[in-house]
């Protein structure tokens, strides 16, 4: 059974979890954080292998995105742009894998198997 997602106050700052990195640094030169797990407040997925995020300052906000899996999503700081490309990732890979589609197109099959193969373990929090 399914835990309902219940939304958190507007005046509740987020609990901001970093990303996991194999030497622990943002590659600054080319502005890329590449994580081998991904944080967030339901699970802890365990990559297969590193999975680049391109996080960069576009105007105000801070854009965190990766065009394997689709992920482009502006945040208010570099740090919270590192936790919602994580929570982004969690969202994907509950609509494409977690959840049953009887009918998916084709695109939506190879998209699940992009998430299932970069996705070794998920554990719950």
């Amino acid at each position: 059974m399914k835990t309902p997602v219940v939304a958190a106050p507007h005046h509740q700052q987020p609990r901001i979890i970093p990303l996991v990195v194999p030497n622990g640094k943002l590659r600054t030169k080319n502005r890329t954080l590449v994580p081998t797990e991904l944080r967030t407040e339901q699970r802890i997925y365990l990559l297969t292998r590193p999975l680049p995020c391109a996080i960069v300052k576009q105007g105000k906000y801070w854009v965190a995105s990766n065009e394997e899996v689709g992920i482009e999503i502006p945040s208010a700081s570099r740090m919270e742009a590192e936790q919602t490309f994580a929570e982004a990732f969690n969202e994907l890979y509950e609509f494409f894998v977690l959840t049953a589609h009887p009918a998916m197109t084709q695109g939506a099959r190879a998209k699940k198997q992009v998430l299932e193969s970069l996705v070794q373990a998920v554990y719950q929090r």
